[in-house]
């Protein structure tokens, strides 16, 4: 175990038994499985919460004033640049074995001004978003519902890749929403989506040309992880400029991330 497991566990314990109506939010991103390494140090159940605070910065959650946050380095010096929290009070540290220190328990609230920034994020996030990918070789023009991430290392591209194991996924939406413009007509017969396990109603809108009268379809499926692809035929061939797609996580609720590893046509 790496060090610092006994050094905040202990301190924790002893924490939670000084400040009983305190509610304490450890990081996860300090190890991995931290929840385990949790249990085997106090218990079940834990007395206290796995959560970062780079969750409070990305979504607007319930924070009171009896909240303790036990962050790493890494995060207190992220959530001290963040213009969404204020009040940043550090009670106690933990150092490392060279001194500097590697835990903070820190009190903090949101900023006057946080509710008008996660209001101008979620209006961005709702809006669709537009790159041009190389598919097949052709450079196609694509519109897509907000992701997770959006550079250059990761994005809409990766579900035409050729490759099953990469993926995009939407930060919070559900439907995936996912539109082909290619720069001529061609003939669609179906296609193919590998969606991992989960059960979709993906619907279809294709157009001839921007102008032309939409043909949309509807299908159904539930994927499996031994069976994580999924193909569909079209009752007829369609000759398609634009293709819309909207693929629906049915068993999921938004926001929720919304994962395909592959798009392909045929």
């Amino acid at each position: 175990m790496q060090y610092g497991a006994f050094q905040v566990f202990d301190a924790i314990k002893q924490y939670v038994q000084e400040h009983p109506q305190t509610r304490v939010l450890f990081s996860p991103n300090w190890a991995n499985g931290t929840d385990v390494v949790a249990r085997y140090f106090l218990d079940d159940p834990l007395p206290m919460q796995l959560h970062s605070i780079q969750g409070y910065v990305e979504n607007s959650l319930p924070m009171g004033e009896d909240t303790l946050f036990i962050m790493t380095r890494d995060e207190y010096e992220f959530a001290i640049t963040s213009d969404k929290l204020a009040d940043i009070r550090v009670e106690k540290t933990i150092p490392y074995p060279d001194g500097t220190p590697g835990f903070y328990f820190v009190r903090l609230r949101y900023s006057d001004k946080a509710q008008e920034l996660f209001d101008a994020e979620k209006r961005k996030r709702e809006e669709i978003q537009e790159s041009d990918i190389v598919i097949a070789g052709e450079k196609v023009h694509v519109r897509h519902t907000y992701l997770e991430a959006n550079d250059q290392s990761v994005g809409i591209f990766q579900i035409f890749d050729g490759d099953p194991y990469t993926y995009a996924k939407t930060y919070e939406a559900n439907p995936f929403i996912i539109e082909m413009e290619f720069p001529s007509p061609r003939q669609v017969n179906g296609f193919s989506i590998i969606i991992g396990s989960a059960k979709v109603s993906i619907t279809v809108i294709a157009y001839a040309s921007p102008d032309a009268p939409p043909v949309t379809y509807t299908f159904e499926g539930q994927g499996a992880m031994e069976k994580p692809e999924l193909t569909f035929d079209f009752p007829e061939p369609l000759t398609v400029q634009i293709l819309h797609v909207e693929q629906l996580d049915v068993n999921a609720s938004t926001p929720t991330k919304n994962h395909v590893w592959e798009l392909t046509l045929h």
